[in-house]
């Protein structure tokens, strides 16, 4: 999606916001400890172009979405660095296979991270979101979110 607008707070001059996102509909009542781990990973690099690629388990899946074509992610071979003693990614490095024969190389940056964490039954699920800033195929800048959830014990 695109939006823009003007974000005042406590009498401050208003910040005008224009950008692009991902609006995901699948919120609601959770029950964190079901998946054992995921990798969910958005980015947004103008009107033409975005993608979404979602590893949950051994279960690849996701889109591209190129102009009007929504092209399904056949294949992603990713690699993730972490901040030293943490479970926080800090960067990460993908190539994406598509089901039209394309491939992509995608290096992503985070920005900014928040770390969360929800315990239920005696488990713990560690949550990272990243902000994200991406280059795609070494030419493109996007950015998004990429985040991670795991159990941990």
């Amino acid at each position: 999606m695109k939006v823009s607008g003007e974000l005042a707070l406590d009498g401050a001059a208003p910040i005008r916001i224009r950008g692009h996102g991902l609006r995901d509909h699948s919120w609601g009542p959770r029950y964190w400890q079901a998946t054992p781990s995921y990798r969910w990973i958005t980015g947004n690099f103008g009107d033409d172009l975005g993608m979404v690629i979602s590893i949950v388990g051994e279960r690849v899946g996701g889109v591209f979405h190129k102009g009007l074509e929504l092209l399904p992610i056949t294949g992603v071979e990713l690699e993730t660095d972490y901040e030293t003693g943490t479970r926080y990614h800090s960067a990460l490095r993908a190539n994406v296979s598509l089901k039209d024969g394309a491939k992509h190389r995608i290096e992503g940056r985070v920005r900014g991270f928040i770390p969360l964490r929800n315990r239920r039954s005696g488990q713990n699920t560690h949550i990272g979101e990243g902000m994200t800033e991406y280059l795609l195929d070494g030419k493109r800048v996007g950015f998004g979110l990429s985040e991670y959830l795991d159990q941990t014990a």
